[in-house]
């Protein structure tokens, strides 16, 4: 089994619970969405690369990593490939992030991943994607906050009762101009409702 990845890299997390850690990323290409302000959008649906699962483990061997987060796309579209990730990571020292948006579920494959940390960042503006909310037993919810879809995002967290210590906003932003401009306003509403919040390196800082 190959894993069809659009890209793989060595980076800082920019954003969430562990921002500033050092990881391999490993970019799953598809996805069941199609965000208007998806960052990545220029490489969904484009597999550059099939590694096989050892050349991946090779990949931590050689640049000595201790975190993987896969990301996409949608990870959770390939739950057989997280299953064979899930039996080669565990013999490892690894700690292993997994972003997704919320919308599917592992179901039976989730136990065996129970160690494994979820970044689930759900798209509030299309609530009606979600029957029920994702919820894995260690999890965060990352929500992109600005003026426009504020109560959009506390509508769907009271929908979901998402506890607010799991909850981590950044401003919703493509740039660093519109970072700046609203990070004021997020950190004032992180503050009023007992929210984490985060910041996002990649933008700030310009790298991958």
């Amino acid at each position: 089994m190959k894993f069809p990845l659009s890209e793989y890299f060595s980076s800082f997390q920019g954003e969430g619970k562990f921002t500033g850690a050092y990881c391999l990323f490993l970019r799953f290409s598809e996805c069941n969405l199609r965000c208007s302000f998806c960052d990545t959008f220029d490489r969904l649906g484009k597999t550059n690369h099939q590694l096989e699962l050892e050349e991946i483990l090779d990949l931590l061997k050689e640049f000595g990593h201790r975190r993987v987060v896969i990301t996409g796309g949608e990870p959770l579209l390939y739950p057989d490939h997280l299953q064979r990730l899930q039996v080669a990571l565990d013999k490892l020292p690894i700690v292993v992030e997994v972003e997704t948006n919320g919308t599917l579920s592992l179901k039976d494959s989730l136990g065996g991943m129970s160690n494994w940390n979820f970044n689930i960042s759900p798209k509030v503006w299309n609530a009606d994607a979600y029957e029920q909310l994702f919820r894995p037993r260690k999890r965060i919810y990352k929500f992109p906050l600005s003026p426009e879809n504020y109560e959009d995002t506390v509508g769907f967290i009271n929908k979901f009762q998402i506890d607010s210590e799991e909850i981590y906003v950044m401003p919703l932003s493509a740039t660093k101009q519109e970072y700046e401009q609203r990070v004021n306003f997020v950190c004032e509403k992180a503050i009023a409702h007992k929210w984490n919040f985060s910041t996002r390196l990649q933008l700030l800082h310009n790298f991958e």
